[in-house]
């Protein structure tokens, strides 16, 4: 029933690449503002320094599942890279995480779109 709906082919559509980009992007932010601020005692701040921290909190984790379930759908299915790449990507995607995700949107997604594009127009 969902499969009617939601197919493959909508991972090659713009508004999935504008979302994968997104959480990419998101995902990218949020590691580095962890990295970045270190521990940080929410108790010490008032509502307005906590407000950026709740919101990260609130959207990061569905855009982590979103782009990691979004990447291995694209790499199963739809990526047309050669048999060697797929492997190295396999295993970047598996131990890198949502990290891994990132980096196959920038480097192997999103440049197979804009190629595909190319190639119609």
């Amino acid at each position: 029933m969902h499969s009617e709906r939601f197919n493959d082919q909508w991972l090659r559509t713009r508004p999935a690449a504008r979302l994968f980009l997104a959480s990419s992007l998101l995902v990218f932010a949020f590691t580095i503002s962890a990295l970045v601020s270190g521990p940080i005692d929410l108790n010490s701040m008032n509502f307005w320094q906590r407000l950026p921290w709740g919101i990260l909190g609130l959207t990061v984790p569905p855009t982590i599942f979103f782009l990691y379930f979004g990447m291995w759908i694209y790499w199963v299915r739809l990526d047309d890279s050669r048999t060697w790449l797929k492997r190295i990507w396999f295993v970047l995607l598996l131990m890198g995480l949502c990290w891994g995700s990132c980096l196959y949107c920038f480097c192997v997604y999103l440049p197979q779109l804009k190629n595909r594009r190319d190639k119609l127009l």
